[in-house]
């Protein structure tokens, strides 16, 4: 379903160290309360428009796969708007849009997440779609019901990989940014030998392994009221159960072995499809919400965040070596990638590109960040916590993460407080750390036509 891209502008606020969030000037109230089934709540009220967002975090991402089993955590992704015991097949999508709602998903290296916006009346008609298909999925699977998602899943691939531009770059990156058999060394997409081999049987364990209480956070945000909201989550999953004698298997996400990051590496992918050369250059850096994270969501504005960033201003306007140059972070929980993604102008050799983005760098970990470049930072995020707080779905998104990735709903008002309080210095120090070239991975895109010589 949703894919987030890469890396933009935008993404420095919404997919960075800053949470995926928003930062309020005002307190953002948040209750907080565990069902006796272990399901987290979190509860936000905000009356200023008739709309309410329910989101639902799962703790299961591709990392979780098994060997064999890659791609599952997206296929049930795609199986959860199947239909479940309570909703028939294709009721979910209609009855959310019937009261003029919208709803969505996301897989990603490290969770699942489902979201849903409705106009204020409709909050419990959410509330029972979310629980049916939480609590009685399995009783409406069938072989006819996989063979078909399994199509979608496959046909997805071949829009998105297969048959697009650029579609080896994911996949690349996983394989050379990370160890063989690291959680994050294969796409969400997984292996179609694997989606293939899918039983009906592997996607109900699959189910009753993750899609449970006390593997999920359930954030209701906008106008409601919260003692009433309470109520109505009780009501329709309360009743639901983890199983017994089934604990819910997260992969460990060890560091990457010492010998491993003695060097970059790089890969090179020749795509009968592309146009133009592509560069992505990745640098594994700390996790969401880990130490150090909030100077890097910095750093990728500084280099790579629009017009006035260095790498723009150097590589595009000044050198005339780009037509097309930003920065970023993925966003993985246990270890991060800080990427720079750049597609060389007409003429232009790959390694000039690669060697201009090292100097420009090289200049900042040696003489630091200018106080007005971090002012602008500073300033960006001023200007969309505003905007953001205006989107019920943003703020449940924001108070989700927090809490599933660090426990703390308030996650993204403390980093962003980080961020406020940063000095130059200690961006210079993250760069100085973390930037570095055997620190990094290179995936260069050829087109078959061959680079230019």
């Amino acid at each position: 379903m949703k894919r987030t891209t890469l890396s933009s502008i935008a993404a420095f606020i919404l997919l960075c160290s800053i949470s995926n969030s928003v930062w309020a000037a005002e307190k953002v109230l948040v209750e907080k309360h565990v069902l006796s089934n272990g399901l987290t709540v979190l509860l936000y009220e905000d009356h200023t428009l008739p709309l309410v967002a329910v989101n639902i975090w799962y703790d299961v991402g591709s990392r979780d796969e098994q060997p064999g089993k890659t791609g599952f955590a997206h296929l049930f992704e795609h199986y959860m708007f199947e239909g479940s015991k309570n909703v028939p097949n294709g009721q979910f999508d209609k009855i959310i849009s019937g009261m003029g709602g919208y709803n969505n998903a996301s897989t990603s290296n490290d969770r699942t997440d489902y979201y849903d916006v409705a106009p204020s009346e409709g909050l419990e008609e959410l509330l029972r779609l979310e629980s049916d298909r939480m609590g009685f999925l399995k009783e409406a699977m069938t072989q006819a019901s996989l063979d078909k998602q399994k199509g979608i899943v496959k046909n997805e691939k071949r829009q998105n990989y297969d048959n697009k531009a650029y579609g080896g770059l994911i996949p690349a990156l996983s394989q050379t940014a990370w160890p063989e058999g690291h959680p994050y060394s294969h796409t969400t997409i997984g292996a179609m030998s694997d989606i293939d081999a899918a039983s009906l049987q592997n996607v109900q364990d699959f189910h009753a392994r993750y899609y449970r209480p006390d593997n999920a956070v359930l954030v209701v945000s906008g106008d409601h009221d919260s003692a009433q909201t309470l109520k109505l989550i009780e009501k329709w999953f309360g009743g639901l159960k983890a199983p017994e004698n089934l604990p819910v298997a997260r992969a460990q996400v060890s560091a990457v072995p010492a010998e491993f990051a003695q060097s970059r590496r790089e890969k090179t992918v020749v795509d009968d499809k592309a146009q133009q050369p592509y560069i992505l250059m990745a640098y594994r850096v700390p996790g969401l919400g880990k130490k150090d994270s909030e100077y890097i969501g910095v750093l990728a504005d500084v280099l790579g965040g629009g017009r006035t960033s260095r790498l723009e201003q150097s590589l595009r306007y000044d050198q005339h070596l780009v037509l097309s140059i930003e920065a970023g972070n993925w966003g993985l929980q246990a270890q991060d990638l800080f990427l720079i993604e750049a597609m060389p102008a007409p003429g232009v050799k790959l390694e000039t590109v690669v060697g201009a983005i090292e100097a420009e760098i090289r200049k900042l970990a040696e003489g630091g960040v200018k106080p007005e470049e971090l002012g602008r930072t500073k300033a960006k995020l001023r200007t969309a916590r505003v905007l953001a707080l205006e989107k019920v779905d943003e703020i449940a998104s924001a108070l989700v993460e927090g809490q599933a990735v660090s426990g703390d709903p308030l996650m993204f008002e403390k980093q962003a407080d980080a961020v406020m309080a940063m000095q130059p210095q200690e961006i210079q120090s993250a760069a100085q750390k973390y930037l570095v070239p055997s620190n990094s991975a290179v995936i260069y895109i050829i087109p078959k036509s061959g680079e230019p010589k």
